[in-house]
């Protein structure tokens, strides 16, 4: 009986660290606040740092708000030739289209569905350049305000998912979209992406060199995105 109750206990506290339904719930919430606010904020109190510019994109930069992210968070902004719903679809983290066109994924699985527009997913990235092969555990929620769709995505843990030696575990604590209805032309998409992400470097050096690839990456994104366009209809 002694060793059944140390059992019970040692089952109780290992699961005791992974949040709740509740708690996820309230994880995306919060960043669904979060990044409508970053999305929305004037440019040149909030992001003042233009750090790419090249034909329709914008891309701004900024030291991290939260104190759990040391690296820079980036916001891209561009308009996209398709209608909103169909960039949704081809953006949203669930569902089959996403991991179709965009090849940096190596997958993207479902973990838990906590309602219908709230997600636990776990995502695996390629190596590319001189990152090794990465994976996340993101809790995401769309949100609707009026025409505009924001998807909003935070870092979460799991049982179902531990860290593997085949990853890097990597912290995606803001990460996200939003879309709504060009104003000069409502059959195309205003585009707007935000990455907050710890990418889990040990060396000082060689993170510096790194987030410099980071607007490189989300350049190279939009134009996967514009690419898959022709190839599916929504």
């Amino acid at each position: 009986m002694k060793a059944l109750l140390v059992v019970t206990f040692l089952t109780v506290t290992v699961f005791a660290k992974f949040p709740s339904k509740e708690e996820n719930l309230k994880l995306a919430e919060k960043a669904v606040k979060e990044l409508k606010e970053l999305v929305d904020a004037d440019k040149a109190e909030v992001w003042p740092d233009l750090e790419r510019e090249e034909d329709d994109l914008k891309i701004y930069t900024k030291e991290s708000p939260f104190p759990e992210l040391s690296e820079n968070i980036y916001l891209a902004e561009t308009v996209i030739k398709a209608n909103v719903t169909k960039v949704y679809e081809l953006l949203k983290p669930w569902g089959e289209l996403r991991t179709k066109w965009d090849d940096l994924y190596e997958y993207i699985k479902v973990i838990d569905k906590i309602n219908e527009n709230t997600y636990v997913v776990h995502e695996a990235i390629h190596a590319k350049l001189l990152l090794s092969a990465r994976d996340a555990v993101v809790v995401c929620q769309k949100a609707d305000f009026g025409k505009e769709i924001v998807m909003a995505c935070h870092n979460t843990t799991s049982a179902e998912v531990p860290e593997s030696d085949d990853y890097v575990r990597t912290v995606k604590r803001l990460n996200g979209f939003s879309v709504k209805p060009y104003s000069k032309d409502p059959k195309w998409t205003e585009l707007k992406l935000l990455l907050g992400v710890d990418l889990n470097l040990k060396v000082g050096f060689f993170s510096s060199i790194v987030n410099r690839f980071k607007p490189g990456q989300l350049s190279e994104f939009v134009e996967r995105l514009n690419a898959a366009l022709p190839d599916y209809y929504v």
